[in-house]
């Protein structure tokens, strides 16, 4: 009924504003789809690089337990190496404290020989003076040893070999069988050691 009709010019130039629209439009699109393509193939990864990475985490977290062991063990071996030598230099001071006692005790042993042998006799004026003072030496000895350590041994009761050493057995009405009668020589112990053992007779 109504019909419109271009002339050849404009028909053309028609044509060709709807070629240009149709090919401003399509390189955006494509863009568009490129793009996302690319995303989307970065999000697959490469089985030999997922792979790798696997291998490499295995071989860190290996080497990490390998380490942790390593400064475990040497931490034992060094806190074992300190107590080695606490031990080696309480070992050192207390065989040297035992010889210097054992230096020491042949002073005791005459002060209490001397103090046995006056027993006997009957001191008067300065030589009781000089046996009280002597007595009062071998107190404060025996008080400065004790301080260190250094106890004598006890010989009230029954004879112990850990402790005494039995020079003779005599016949006493006054002690049951076995039990200690004289002391001939005290003994002693430094932190629970032996230095010497006392020497003393025992009931038959």
């Amino acid at each position: 009924m109504f019909g419109f009709k271009f002339d050849d010019k404009k028909q053309k130039d028609f044509n060709n504003n709807d070629d240009s629209l149709n090919k401003d439009a399509c390189p955006k699109e494509s863009a568009g789809l490129d793009e996302k393509a690319a995303d989307f193939s970065h999000q697959i990864e490469d089985p030999s690089v997922i792979e790798a990475r696997d291998a490499k985490e295995k071989a860190d977290e290996k080497n990490k337990g390998y380490w942790e062991a390593q400064f475990l063990r040497i931490s034992a071996d060094f806190q074992n190496y300190v107590r080695r030598v606490e031990k080696e230099k309480y070992d050192y001071i207390k065989i040297s404290k035992i010889e210097i006692i054992k230096a020491i005790l042949p002073v005791f042993d005459e002060i209490d020989l001397a103090l046995k042998s006056t027993q006997k006799l009957d001191l008067n004026g300065s030589m009781k003076e000089w046996f009280l003072g002597l007595e009062m030496t071998k107190k404060n000895l025996s008080k400065r040893l004790a301080d260190l350590n250094i106890l004598e041994i006890s010989c009230n009761g029954l004879f112990d070999p850990n402790f005494h050493e039995a020079l003779m057995q005599v016949d006493s009405a006054d002690h049951k069988s076995g039990e200690i009668v004289e002391i001939f020589l005290p003994g002693f112990t430094y932190l629970d050691q032996v230095i010497r053992h006392a020497k003393v007779s025992v009931a038959k």
